[in-house]
C-alpha cells in the first residue's frame, strides 16, 4: 500500500470514525482522577521516552495504563478494534502520553479535563519535519495530525521556535523541559549496567573501538531509503581487527535491512560507543551528551537539502559531514573525527540546556502532578 492510499485511510478513520466513537464513550463515560495512559501505535511496550515518566508515577503511587501495539503488523480489523478500545480509555483519561503523531489523539474535540502530553521522540532539532515538510504531512492531508497536544515536550529553549512550525502550535504548549530519556544518560549505574550488557551479548567486541552507525531515512516512511549503508558496512568489514561496528537503524528501515538489526537499542550502545556515525538523524543530540564524536556520512547531502531541508544546517553541528566513502575511510582510519571541545559545549547549550537529567520531573511539574521544586 502506497503513502497516499495510507494516508486517505487515516483521514477516514480520523474525520469520520474515531470522532463518532469519541462522541459516543464521551455521552456514557466520566473523565476518571488519576487515570493515566501510554499509548503507541508503532511499537509494543513502553518506548525509550515513556519509560522515565511511567517509572516516576509508579513511584508516585500512580498506575499507570500502557496502551500500545505495532499497527503496521496488524490486519484492518484488529488495527480498527485497537482504535475503538483507545477511544473509549481516552474518554475516561485525565491524562495521555504519546511520542509520535497518533491518529485517535487528534481525531475528535477532547475533554478539557484530558491533557495530552507528547514525549516527542527526537531531541533537537535538524530536519525539517510536520507541516514544514511535505513527505511528512502532505498538502492533500485534511487532518490536523497535531490536535489536542497540550504540552510539547523539547530539549531546550531555542528548540521551541521549530516545534511551534513542525506542529502549528502555541508557544504556550511547547515546552523546554528537556527530554525524558536523556535522564538515563546521566545515571552511572545504568550506563554501567549497558555497558557489561553489551559486552555480556557481544564479546568479540572486546578489545576494539565500538562505532555506532545509526542512520535515519531519505523518502518517507511508506518507501524508505538509506543511502550509505553499504559503504559504511564495506569500510568497517576492513578493519574488523581494529573496530566493532554496530548498526542501528531506524524502525522504518529494519524490514528491509533484516540482516543488520541488532538486539540492542540504539540508546543503549550509547555508553560503550567510541564514535556515531548518522546522516540527518536526530540520535547526534542525544550521543553529544556524552561528550563523544559524531561523523555525518552524507553522500546525497546537496539533494536532501534541496528536497527536505533543515531547521539548522549540519555546518552548524559538531562533526565532520563526509559525501564520499575514501574520505570517510581516511578519516576513520588516522582518527581525525574528534570535535573541538569549546564546539560540542557551545552545541550542547544552545540545543540540549534543558537535558540535565531532571526532565522527567519538570514535565511532571509542568502538567501539575508535581508542585515545582517538589
Amino acid at each position: 500500500m502506497d503513502k497516499k492510499t495510507k494516508d486517505y485511510m487515516k483521514m477516514l478513520m480520523q474525520r469520520g470514525i474515531l470522532p463518532m466513537l469519541y462522541k459516543h464513550y464521551e455521552k456514557n463515560t466520566e473523565v476518571k482522577k488519576g487515570k493515566i495512559l501510554f499509548a503507541d501505535s508503532n511499537e509494543k511496550g513502553l518506548s525509550s521516552e515513556m519509560k522515565p515518566v511511567y517509572m516516576a508515577l509508579k513511584k508516585l503511587g500512580y498506575r499507570p495504563e500502557v496502551y500500545t501495539g505495532d499497527i503496521r503488523k496488524m490486519k484492518p480489523a484488529m488495527v480498527f478494534r485497537f482504535m475503538k478500545t483507545f477511544m473509549k480509555k481516552y474518554a475516561e483519561a485525565e491524562y495521555v502520553f504519546i511520542t509520535n503523531y497518533f491518529v485517535p489523539v487528534s481525531s475528535c474535540d477532547k475533554r478539557k479535563e484530558t491533557k495530552v502530553i507528547q514525549l516527542w521522540h527526537a531531541a533537537g532539532a535538524l530536519k525539517k519535519m510536520g507541516y514544514d515538510a511535505s513527505d511528512d504531512i502532505p498538502e492533500y492531508y485534511k487532518g490536523e495530525p497535531s490536535k489536542n497536544f497540550d504540552v510539547v515536550t523539547v530539549s531546550s529553549p531555542y528548540c521551541r521556535q521549530f516545534f511551534q512550525s513542525a506542529f502549528r502550535l502555541k508557544e504556550e504548549n511547547v515546552k523546554a523541559t528537556g527530554i525524558a530519556r536523556t535522564d538515563f544518560y546521566f545515571n552511572k549505574r545504568m550506563n554501567d549496567k549497558k555497558i557489561e550488557n553489551f559486552y555480556f551479548r557481544y564479546p568479540k567486541a572486546k578489545g576494539k573501538k565500538i562505532c555506532l552507525y545509526a542512520p535515519s531515512f531519505s523518502g518517507n516512511a511508506t518507501d524508505p531509503e538509506c543511502t550509505g549503508i553499504e559503504e559504511i558496512v564495506d569500510i568497517f568489514n576492513s578493519m574488523q581487527d581494529e573496530w566493532f561496528l554496530c548498526v542501528s537503524l531506524h524502525p522504518h528501515l529494519r524490514k528491509f535491512y533484516p540482516e543488520y538489526n541488532m538486539c540492542l537499542k540504539t540508546e543503549d550502545i550509547f555508553p560503550v560507543a567510541d564514535l556515531l556515525i548518522t546522516d540527518y538523524s536526530s540520535v547526534v543530540f542525544d550521543f553529544s551528551l556524552y561528550d563523544k564524536p559524531t561523523l555525518f556520512y552524507v553522500p546525497d547531502y546537496d539533494d536532501y537539502k534541496k528536497e527536505r531541508g533543515f531547521y539548522n544546517d549540519l555546518e552548524t553541528l559538531p562533526g565532520k559531514i563526509v559525501k564520499d566513502s575514501n574520505e570517510l575511510y581516511d578519516i576513520i582510519s588516522t582518527g581525525k573525527y574528534n570535535t573541538d571541545a569549546e564546539k560540542m559545549n557551545a552545541f550542547k547549550e544552545k540545543y540540549l540546556s534543558s537535558c540535565d537529567g531532571h526532565a522527567t520531573r519538570r514535565i511532571l511539574e509542568e502538567i501539575g502532578i508535581l508542585q515545582e521544586g517538589k
